[in-house]
């Protein structure tokens, strides 16, 4: 399981997709008795099924699993059992499935419970019928990996209070999940609710997802959509900037509103481009770990060295360890030495975890950089604001004006001072943002409050002429994500081809 594997789909522009996606009705099916069906053999792959049985999406949930099914059909579209046969098929010929690694993972969740045992003997029937066919004898488990076990555990010690968190299963606790890496909520909001919605969310947010949507590429298409993004909202800006100017004579309540509201969102627009590209950049489980950690992980499973622990490009991360894990813990025998084992690696990972997440959430010299000029760039939209008070009749509505002009740059001095301490992480970055943006939303609120029906449509058609003038961004923009999914595809390709090779030789 990757890391928020599209953790970046919530922010901007592939939030608005994620989020629209989980909350949309798709006018099919949707009284039908959905399931969700996970198969983790590593690779790890989830499928969700109609009230016809009948796979609608399918995705794979690590790389090993996007690497299986890329370029892969007899999946979506066929009825559950065949579209199992089929992954089974190909974790054999890829050399995932064999005689070393001949333990699958079946977890299932449905709309309607009644359905869930039918699904999984269904399942299971067609996992040992494959790879019995394939001349290898398979041991299906329902209890979940031990990746997924340890992370259960972790979210029942961070949600103590959440009865729903505490009351949740392995089963249970899969489908939270993959809903929430995939649409963005937290764990104790997913567990509130029940596994109707849950699935119905997840296979709305899986239409929009790509096959090649590596971590790699869901961070490059989130960067670009972020830079085509600011420049829109600081088009924007600009137009509610010189709409309030033209009215500061005959209309200084509503200039007054228009010009605070620019001020605010200027200075959260240029401050949150940086919190989410630095967000974005920031994958613990991806994270390379130093030599010592390689090293600790390798010993508690005995090794001579941490090569087996390496993932595709030669790294030993948090996923990869866990991946080495979940295969060498399923198809070992239990006993105290297991057990053993398993605690003293769930207890190095979750330091490990803790440490990668203090590194790579503290902001880097490139960010304090941008920062610094974002602040600038702040100051001098305070500045101009207060070039525009003495424009201003009416001395209550100047004193007003005043108070915000000092307000925002009280915060830029604390955000710099911190910044300059080296005091300052992605959150606490965050935490600036959303102040900026509390202030930005009430004053945009309140100068729409004063105008009419046919000024807020003349405001809006403003807005979307200078949206559409940004033709270069958005070049650059779609430009960009298209090279990203060349990389990707390209990655997957050769992994696939690679383990072909591996699997044949």
């Amino acid at each position: 399981m990757k890391k928020k594997i599209l953790i970046a789909i919530l922010l901007l522009a592939v939030v608005s997709t994620c989020l629209i996606a989980c909350t949309k009705d798709d006018g099919e099916n949707n009284e039908a008795d959905r399931a969700y069906v996970s198969l983790d053999i590593n690779p790890a792959v989830e499928l969700i099924t109609d009230g016809e049985n009948t796979v609608t999406n399918v995705r794979g949930e690590n790389e090993d699993g996007q690497v299986l099914l890329y370029n892969e059909a007899g999946i979506v579209g066929e009825k559950l059992d065949v579209a199992v046969k089929r992954i089974i098929e190909l974790s054999v010929d890829y050399g995932y499935l064999n005689e070393d690694n001949k333990a699958v993972s079946v977890l299932v969740a449905a709309q309607d419970s009644a359905n869930i045992a039918s699904i999984q003997s269904t399942v299971d029937a067609s996992v040992t019928a494959t790879a019995s066919a394939k001349g290898i004898t398979v041991t299906i488990d329902h209890e979940g990996a031990f990746s997924l076990l340890r992370r259960l555990r972790e979210a029942k010690a961070e949600y103590p209070d959440s009865t729903a968190v505490q009351n949740l299963s392995a089963q249970k606790f899969k489908l939270v999940l993959s809903v929430s890496e995939t649409c963005g909520i937290s764990i104790d909001a997913a567990a509130e609710l029940n596994d109707k919605d849950l699935i119905e969310m997840l296979k709305n947010a899986s239409d929009n997802i790509e096959e090649f949507a590596t971590d790699a590429y869901v961070r490059a298409k989130a960067s670009a959509s972020a830079a085509y993004d600011k420049a829109v909202e600081l088009a924007v800006c600009g137009v509610y900037s010189e709409y309030c100017y033209d009215r500061l004579i005959t209309e200084p309540l509503t200039a007054y509103y228009g010009l605070v509201y620019q001020m605010y969102s200027a200075g959260a627009t240029g401050l949150g481009y940086i919190a989410n590209i630095a967000d974005y950049a920031a994958d613990t489980f991806e994270y390379s770990l130093d030599e010592a950690t390689a090293a600790h992980a390798a010993a508690i499973f005995g090794l001579d060295s941490y090569e087996p622990l390496k993932n595709a490009d030669g790294e030993v991360t948090l996923a990869s360890i866990e991946n080495y894990a979940d295969i060498r813990f399923k198809n070992s025998e239990a006993g105290q030495e297991l057990e053993r084992m398993k605690s003293e690696l769930a207890s190095a990972l979750g330091e490990a975890e803790a440490e990668v997440k203090a590194e790579i959430y503290k902001l880097t010299d490139e960010h304090r950089e941008l920062l610094e000029q974002a602040c600038v760039s702040a100051k001098l939209v305070a500045d101009g604001v207060e070039g525009m008070i003495s424009a201003l009749l009416d001395d209550d509505i100047e004193e007003q004006l005043r108070s915000c002009v000092a307000d925002m740059r009280a915060i830029l001095a604390e955000l710099n001072e911190v910044v300059a301490n080296g005091e300052l992480s992605v959150e606490g970055l965050k935490n600036y943002v959303d102040r900026l943006e509390t202030k930005s939303e009430e004053y945009r609120v309140k100068l729409e409050n004063e105008l009419s029906a046919e000024e807020v449509a003349e405001l809006n058609e403003k807005k979307a002429k200078v949206s559409e003038k940004l033709t270069a961004e958005k070049e650059k923009m779609e430009a960009a994500i298209a090279e990203a999914e060349n990389t990707a595809r390209a990655h997957l390709a050769a992994l696939k081809e690679a383990r072909k090779k591996g699997a044949e030789a």
